[in-house]
């Protein structure tokens, strides 16, 4: 008697305590029950990509940045954003997000854009962006690797549990599908025939000329450049301004 009574305190203990650490690992997990949830939602392409031409002059850039709190501290994610008009549409436009390190980053590989589209490929490496110094990416796995031996070798005592903390949110994970999604498939789909073909150069007869208004905006930045103002500054904003308004 004493027995079964026994196993049966020990199976409803058991019991509890599985069903406490299943609702407990939900927390760990639930970004990603989210993540596949809306990915399952996305609507699946079966057409063919097709490659459409965009006059440069209608394309409007922003940059944005996002600061976010998680539970390995405080991150903050800079995008280059390019939002362009669609053929035949007055009122989509289509979105192009590049993601970057920095605000000056950014700005460096506008400018590396913007000379190549307005003069070609001579003169790029007299550009800001020439000259930036990127610092390895912290997505990669092998970025991972390397933080898992400064951990272990700053902290060994934190390191067990700082470790089995990653293993439940399954961070080498999403390392791992970050640099799939950033460095392996675009690889892949630069090296795709269409796009290759795609990124050949024009040849110069076939340039669209830039506006006189555009001209006239380019001569009055770097005026303002020249004496030391910066892209933030009212008085080349008001320049941009009066462009958008003649455009």
């Amino acid at each position: 008697m004493w027995l079964r009574e026994n196993q049966i305190f020990w199976f409803i203990t058991g019991t509890i305590l599985i069903l406490s650490g299943t609702f407990l690992l939900y927390f760990p997990l639930k970004p990603w029950f989210t993540y596949f949830r809306q990915l399952r939602a996305q609507p699946r392409q079966t057409e063919q990509q097709q490659f459409i031409g965009v006059p440069w002059e209608q394309v409007a850039v922003e940059l944005h940045h996002l600061s976010a709190v998680s539970y390995i501290g405080l991150r903050t994610m800079y995008t280059l954003n390019f939002i362009c008009p669609l053929p035949g549409e007055t009122d989509k436009k289509y979105l192009i997000s590049l993601p970057v390190y920095s605000k000056e980053e950014g700005l460096s590989l506008f400018e590396l854009i913007r000379d190549y589209m307005e003069h070609g490929a001579q003169g790029i490496e007299q550009t800001a962006a020439a000259k930036l110094q990127t610092e390895t990416a912290d997505y990669t796995r092998a970025a991972y690797r390397q933080k898992m031996q400064e951990m272990r070798r700053k902290n060994p005592l934190f390191y067990p549990l700082w470790r089995l903390w990653n293993i439940v949110t399954l961070r080498y994970w999403a390392h791992w599908y970050l640099e799939r999604d950033l460095d392996v498939l675009p690889a892949q789909m630069m090296n795709r025939e269409e796009v290759v073909n795609w990124c050949q150069p024009l040849p110069e007869s076939e340039w669209q000329p830039m506006s006189a208004e555009l001209q006239e905006a380019n001569q009055r930045v770097r005026a303002l450049y020249a004496v030391g103002y910066q892209w933030e500054s009212e008085e080349v904003r008001s320049v941009l301004q009066d462009y958008v308004q003649v455009s």
